[in-house]
């Protein structure tokens, strides 16, 4: 008799591993976190977050790379940022350690992969924790904090020149 496999669609991707499409899943709710704090109308800002998630190899199922082709693309249809800002989207080692081992035979039990990618989403749930409930600007809120100081910055410089100007005309050097 044939043993059926079973099947794992995540976002229109038909997993075959259960371990694969567990990950994905986990990529589905980082691009819904992502999408919900990038204004994707600042291009500046798609390329920073692009960015670091290519740096940081944030995505590594088709359904994450897939993602990060959407913001390329989008990226590369700016015409105001240069090519050469758009990092490449790496997918060889993802090829490699996720579907290298295809067609050989499962060993039982929790593999090493499988304990590295539970303690790898441990630590990113306790990183976007302390990301979320720290005052120090992150990449999602670092522009708000700049332009929130910038501004505080130009409050005090106007205030300071209205009391130069109070001055001088105190001291009759009105010119």
């Amino acid at each position: 008799m044939s043993e059926k496999k079973k099947e794992y669609i995540i976002n229109g991707f038909s997993f075959q591993d259960e371990a694969l499409a567990e990950k994905a899943r986990r990529e589905v709710e980082g691009i819904k976190f992502v999408r919900s704090k990038t204004d994707m109308e600042n291009p500046g800002m798609v390329l920073r977050v692009y960015n670091r998630i290519v740096e940081q190899k944030m995505f590594e199922t088709p359904v994450g790379i897939g993602y990060i082709r959407e913001l390329q693309d989008y990226l590369l249809a700016v015409p105001s940022i240069p090519r050469e800002q758009i990092l490449p989207i790496p997918v060889q080692e993802m090829i490699e350690s996720d579907f290298g081992s295809m067609g050989r035979k499962k060993k039982k039990g929790p593999s090493a992969s499988l304990i590295a990618n539970i303690i790898l989403a441990a630590a990113m749930a306790v990183m976007v924790f302390i990301s979320l409930s720290s005052n120090l600007p992150t990449i999602v809120n670092y522009e708000n904090k700049l332009l929130d100081k910038y501004s505080a910055w130009e409050q005090e410089l106007s205030e300071r020149e209205k009391a130069v100007k109070v001055k001088e005309h105190d001291l009759g050097m009105n010119p």
